[in-house]
């Protein structure tokens, strides 16, 4: 939720009625790579993910929640604070009783989390609205295509994620836009005959699935585009997936290299942290490492059928030339009938 007041953009909520943190566990929450146990569906791993990326957008990040046993706490980060002696502040109990209470529209936090962002950094300073309505729509039309690509899986599970703006003056919201799922390799119809096919390397000693997509040519699907207007040529390449959320949307990791004739080919590699040591995600969660091995492994290869890797490349390579050739025939026309008598 973008959060204005009198019309100046003034914070970001993001809220969630999940199960909430125990009150003895927010100050780990709140630290810098804090140590705790995830579990193994987790999608968190570093412990700093909230922070991180809370300070790139705001100077003021406040996390406040309650559990299922009604439990509730909230702490704040002030980003001087933070900067002259890890300061955290601890906030009044009433003040998170009453965020954590009040009207969510959709939402009822019989349990759940709020986190709050305020002096915001990307955020114009003004409220004009010819600056402001375009900077609100603008953002999150680029919110809405990263957060369909990334949770897709998961939004298809059943998650459900919605936008919208409050104004703080008035508690008055406007239209609430909802998250729709983009697939990458969601077509109707595959592009090339015998596709997908699951082609199998072993990596380190283990085996490693490649689920290899060609998309049919000229397709202006918002999965093919994903979010792009033109060149559509960067999202060839390995999807890496763990548990169910996207970590790399393209590119070779130095396999290939990203050509136009290899545009409707992609891969989906599914990873869980059994393969961390090999395949490292970085703190953002926005792409993976690989080792020289990889290469290695990729270009050995195969399908049960014998189908290699650089076989799928020529096929979705062809597939690619095939669907650039003009047809110069004109089609044929259906012959005028001997029509309807006027009476």
């Amino acid at each position: 939720r973008f959060l204005t007041t009198s019309g100046v953009l003034t914070g970001f909520a993001l809220v969630d009625d999940g199960r909430g943190i125990p009150p003895d566990q927010i100050e780990t929450a709140m630290t810098l790579g804090g140590s705790r146990d995830y579990g193994e569906n987790s999608l968190g791993y570093f412990g700093i993910g909230l922070k991180a990326s809370s300070f790139s957008q705001a100077d003021t990040l406040m996390l406040l929640s309650r559990d299922s046993a009604r439990g509730e706490a909230g702490m704040r980060w002030v980003a001087d604070k933070a900067r002259r002696g890890f300061e955290c502040d601890v906030i009044d109990n009433e003040y998170v009783h009453m965020t954590l209470s009040r009207s969510w529209e959709s939402l009822s936090l019989l349990s759940g989390t709020v986190v709050l962002w305020q002096q915001m950094k990307t955020f114009p300073v003004t409220a004009d609205p010819r600056i402001v309505d375009p900077f609100v729509q603008n953002t999150t039309d680029h919110l809405v295509i990263h957060l369909g690509l990334v949770f897709h899986r998961i939004i298809s599970a059943g998650l459900r994620i919605l936008v919208d703006v409050e104004e703080t003056t008035t508690g008055h919201t406007g239209p609430v836009v909802q998250v729709t799922p983009i697939d990458p390799v969601g077509y109707v119809r595959s592009g090339a005959v015998g596709y997908p096919k699951t082609l199998t390397a072993t990596y380190h000693g283990r085996r490693l699935s490649l689920q290899c997509h060609i998309w049919p040519g000229r397709s202006h699907a918002a999965e093919f585009k994903l979010g792009g207007k033109s060149s559509t040529d960067a999202h060839q390449g390995f999807y890496f997936y763990r548990n169910d959320r996207l970590l790399q949307v393209g590119g070779w990791n130095q396999v290939f290299v990203d050509d136009r004739e290899h545009q409707l080919s992609r891969v989906i590699i599914n990873i869980d942290d059994s393969w961390a040591r090999y395949l490292r995600m970085n703190p953002e969660k926005s792409s993976v490492a690989t080792d020289p091995e990889f290469h290695d492994a990729i270009g050995k290869a195969q399908s049960e059928g014998g189908k290699t890797f650089w076989e799928f490349l020529e096929d979705a390579r062809e597939t690619y030339k095939k669907s650039r050739q003009r047809n110069r025939q004109r089609p044929r026309t259906v012959p005028p009938g001997k029509g309807f008598d006027p009476a």
